[in-house]
């Protein structure tokens, strides 16, 4: 699905060439001269982004004229504000970054750097967007937690080589509220035993080898002690190509070698104070709908979750988004039962479960949807993906057998059927091997539609075999 770019008040170049650059790579752009005509173009949606011009302007006009047209709220957490600025200026930026923009940029844009930060912010964009929807099918459970005012001690850690010197060496750090400590990168990465876990990294590029520097930064955010962690990457002023390549490498933010203190400041204090939001609402929607939305035996989702968080996963901004379904059928369950007993048929519930809640990507939801079927959706997962994804569940599945005790094994196989949700409205379906369902008006019209899509592709797969899938179609 595309992300919607506002791009305001720029002069007829800078609008021209950011337009070209934005739509080439995907993108809805709305170009406007103000805020108030931004609002009307837009008719009062958000859009993802905004682009706002700031040559010549103090960047908090800028903003408080976003905040006046009800574009962004004060805190700013709704719609990031990148601005472009002929004077991008070490002393512009930080500026910036005081009136609640997310970056400022220099004119000419290194257009490379621009993409690799609007996928950054984008990325946050999405992840907050999924913890929000998820935070608010607890709360229609009746099960949301108020917010608390306790903040706790929060950590961060230098990440330098020890053979080089370091800005990182003379900066004052109590600005920051923070413990710090400093690591290599192999400390950082080897997670070294602590009694606090770090909250943010900001590793020093100007003193490590590139290819030190691409080493740890997705080692970082693929370990387990510091995938949530805020990563903030400092690189060499002359060098935007390295900036965007940290960017797309796992760096939540990047910092310029000729930044001065109050931007470190700045950057990491944000960056801190997002991550503290987005725990605060994991922890929250993951210990209200613990009880009232897991199924007892596998730890999975139940259907009552399932169905409500799907309604909601199918709209966004009033229209049908992009989503897979999938029902996932445990082939002759009832013969495992009979032949090895219930105890070893719930074995095999709880092992299916765990292969594919461990297979699957972080904002994708997976629920015991009845007996031996589970529901699995994929958000922002389209037909081209749809049927590779579910088949590649199908062969980690069915590749290994499953022990059930007392050295006896159990082969399990499962029939996948596939629904895609598409900004399409298509009234009747059938079910061929790739194509896509249609999304209704009403939700919960939506929700019926793709769920006995998904169904009916099922039996389809069953009927003709078992163990394979197939994807339902709308008619010709």
């Amino acid at each position: 699905m595309a992300s919607s770019i506002l791009v305001l008040g720029a002069c007829p170049s800078m609008r021209m060439l950011l337009t070209r650059c934005l739509a080439a790579n995907q993108h809805d752009v709305t170009v406007a001269d103000t805020a108030q005509e931004a609002c009307t173009q837009l008719d009062m949606s958000a859009p993802d982004v905004i682009l706002a011009d700031a040559s010549g302007l103090p960047p908090v006009t800028i903003l408080s004229e976003l905040r006046a047209a009800g574009l962004v709220l004060p805190s700013n957490e709704t719609v990031p504000v990148i601005l472009v600025d002929r004077a991008a200026t070490p002393e512009r930026r930080v500026a910036a970054l005081s009136a609640g923009a997310r970056d400022l940029v220099g004119w000419p844009v290194n257009q490379r750097l621009l993409l690799a930060r609007l996928r950054g912010v984008l990325r946050e964009v999405n992840a907050a967007r999924e913890v929000r929807r998820r935070d608010a099918a607890a709360a229609r459970f009746g099960f949301a937690e108020d917010a608390t005012g306790f903040a706790p001690v929060r950590s961060v850690a230098f990440v330098a080589s020890p053979e080089r010197g370091s800005r990182l060496d003379d900066t004052d750090t109590t600005a920051l509220g923070a413990t710090v400590k400093r690591l290599t990168p192999e400390d950082a990465i080897g997670a070294p035993g602590q009694s606090q876990p770090i909250d943010a990294f900001v590793v020093d590029g100007t003193t490590l080898s590139t290819a030190v520097s691409f080493n740890t930064l997705p080692e970082l955010r693929a370990r387990e002690h510091s995938r949530h962690a805020a990563i903030l990457f400092i690189h060499d002023a002359d060098d935007p190509d390295i900036a965007a390549s940290a960017l797309d490498s796992g760096a939540s933010d990047i910092l310029s070698s000729d930044a001065l203190a109050d931007e470190l400041v700045h950057r990491l204090n944000a960056l801190l104070l997002r991550k503290l939001e987005e725990d605060a609402l994991r922890r929250s929607s993951e210990n209200s709908l613990r009880l009232a939305a897991t199924d007892a035996l596998t730890g999975l989702y139940n259907r009552r979750y399932a169905q409500t968080y799907l309604q909601s996963a199918l709209v966004r901004d009033g229209e049908a988004a992009t989503l897979t379904a999938m029902i996932v059928d445990i082939d002759h369950f009832k013969r495992i039962n009979d032949t090895h007993g219930h105890a070893a048929g719930d074995i095999v519930l709880t092992e299916v479960a765990r292969r594919m809640r461990d297979n699957l990507r972080s904002i994708d939801m997976v629920a015991r949807f009845g007996g031996e079927e589970f529901l699995v959706v994929l958000p922002g997962t389209d037909m081209s993906r749809a049927g590779p994804a579910a088949d590649r569940l199908r062969t980690l599945i069915g590749g290994t057998p499953v022990a059930i005790g007392e050295g006896k094994t159990v082969r399990v196989t499962v029939s996948i059927g596939v629904s895609v949700a598409a900004r399409v409205a298509e009234a009747e379906r059938t079910v061929t091997d790739y194509a896509e369902s249609a999304a209704m008006a009403d939700t919960g019209d939506q929700v019926r539609v793709l769920l006995a899509a998904a169904d009916k592709a099922l039996y389809l797969a069953k009927e003709t075999g078992r163990n394979r899938i197939k994807v339902a179609d709308r008619m010709p």
